[in-house]
C-alpha cells in the first residue's frame, strides 16, 4: 500500500457485495486510506460500510454516481493525497490487480491509469462489449490522440494535481469519460493495467438506450469546451 493514494469507492445499493469487497481491500489497505461515498442508498450498504471503520460519505439522496465520483475528488485534495484510486461497489474489480496500479505508480511516468477488461469477449456480455467499444474510441479521439482501451472501466487511478484546473459537470456515469477526455486535452499521460472482471447475475445500473444518448450528448458538448 501506498501512503499517498486514496481508495475511493462508489457505491449505490451494494448491500450484497460491499462488505466481502470492504474485508478484502482492509486485509492490505489502512482503514483511514479507504472512502466509500454512500450515494443515497435505500438498502443496508451504510449500515455494512460503517462496520468496517472506514472514511465515508454518505449523501442523503442518489445523486449519481458523477456526482459520488466529484465528492471523492473532493475529499482527495482536502486530504492532500497525491492519487485517488477508483473500484466500483459491485465487486466486479478483483483486489488483487491494486498491487499492479500501485506498482504503477510508483514508477511516477503516468498521470492516468485505466484498468483494461483482458478476454472482454469472453466474460463481458455483448451490448457492453459494442457499447464500450463505440465509447473508448470516441473518447480516444477527443482526449487529445490519448489511446484509451476501455473507456467505460471504473478501476481506475488518477494523479490529482492533473485535476486542479478540471471542472466536470456530468452527474452521472458519463462524468468517468468526461474526465478522460479534459486531461488528454490538458496534457495527461494515460496508461493501462490489464485487469479481468467478475460478471454475476446482478443488474447494471447503466442504462444502455439513454445512457448512450447521454455519452453521445457530452461528446457532442466537447466539441465546444
Amino acid at each position: 500500500m501506498l501512503s499517498n493514494v486514496l481508495i475511493a469507492i462508489p457505491a449505490y445499493n451494494e448491500e450484497r457485495f460491499i462488505g466481502g469487497l470492504l474485508q478484502e481491500i482492509s486485509a492490505i489497505v489502512p482503514h483511514d486510506h479507504i472512502l466509500v461515498v454512500n450515494d443515497g442508498s435505500t438498502d443496508r450498504t451504510r449500515e455494512i460500510v460503517r462496520s468496517f471503520n472506514v472514511r465515508t460519505i454518505d449523501h442523503h439522496i442518489n445523486r449519481g454516481k458523477g456526482e459520488a465520483i466529484k465528492a471523492a475528488f473532493s475529499f482527495a485534495r482536502a486530504a492532500e493525497y497525491d492519487w485517488i484510486l477508483f473500484l466500483d461497489g459491485d465487486g466486479q474489480h478483483p483486489v488483487r490487480f491494486l498491487g499492479d496500479f500501485f506498482e504503477k505508480i510508483q514508477r511516477n511516468n503516468s498521470d492516468v491509469l485505466l484498468g483494461d477488461r483482458r478476454s472482454r469477449k469472453e466474460s463481458m456480455p455483448l451490448h457492453r462489449q459494442l457499447s464500450n467499444g463505440f465509447s473508448s474510441v470516441l473518447v480516444s479521439l477527443c482526449a487529445g490522440g490519448q489511446r484509451v482501451r476501455d473507456s467505460q472501466c471504473g478501476f481506475r487511478a488518477i494523479r490529482l494535481d492533473k485535476m486542479r484546473k478540471i471542472q466536470c459537470r456530468s452527474t452521472g456515469f458519463q462524468v468517468e469519460s468526461e474526465i478522460l477526455v479534459k486531461l488528454g486535452r490538458a496534457g495527461a499521460k494515460f496508461d493501462h493495467v490489464p485487469i479481468t472482471t467478475v460478471y454475476g447475475n446482478e443488474t447494471s445500473s447503466i442504462h444502455i438506450v439513454w445512457d448512450t444518448l447521454k455519452f453521445i450528448k457530452l461528446i457532442v458538448k466537447s466539441l465546444w469546451w
